[in-house]
């Protein structure tokens, strides 16, 4: 009777505790859910905002491709090289190159994507009244510029060469892609010399 009364106080407060901790988990787990749904949504809602609120695959079925035998077609032109070099910069720095482009087609130019060679790179496919989200290498997502047939625009291409440090001679490349049938992807091509 004496070791029974004596190991029943011991057993409630251990009970009491094991109740306790198991709520308190519950409660922390319910918390930490919360937390990682707010996280995805957010997320969502900002790659929503980027490309405008629309997911690839509508961007992409607003894209009206073209044969290279069409009559009537978007063309993408150069207005100068495709080639620039920046010169020499310093590793903590960043600059960036303009590269113009114009529609000498009879059709609307569509471009509709667009990456990088390097981490340390981004495009941007600007016009007189609007501009793409940054685009780099690993940043899959569509978007669309669209240069009606006379337009011009502009790729702007920024080298940030303390993301991937690498001294010396550094070539990087900007792609973008468009509905010409005879440039259905152009690269723009840049060099600079990265120094400490």
């Amino acid at each position: 009777m004496f070791a029974k009364n004596f190991a029943r106080p011991h057993y409630t407060v251990l009970h009491k505790f094991l109740i306790i901790k198991v709520h308190y988990a519950g409660v922390i787990k319910a918390y930490i859910s919360l937390i990682l749904v707010t996280i995805l949504l957010f997320a969502g809602g900002l790659f929503l905002l980027s490309s405008g609120g629309q997911s690839d695959e509508a961007i992409m079925a607003k894209v009206k491709f073209y044969q290279k035998t069409d009559p009537g077609k978007p063309v993408l032109e150069l207005v100068g090289p495709n080639k620039q070099d920046l010169g020499s910069l310093s590793v903590k720095s960043e600059k960036s190159a303009v590269f113009n482009i114009r529609n000498s087609g009879q059709k609307t130019l569509q471009i509709y994507a667009g990456t990088s060679s390097c981490n340390c790179t981004f495009g941007q496919v600007t016009k007189a009244n609007g501009k793409s989200p940054l685009f780099g290498m690993h940043d899959k997502r569509k978007f669309l510029v669209e240069l009606g047939p006379g337009e011009t625009g502009n790729v702007v291409v920024t080298y940030k060469p303390y993301l991937m440090p690498s001294l010396g001679l550094n070539k990087r490349i900007v792609s973008i892609k468009t509905n010409d049938p005879d440039n259905p992807e152009v690269e723009f091509d840049i060099e600079a010399i990265v120094t400490e």
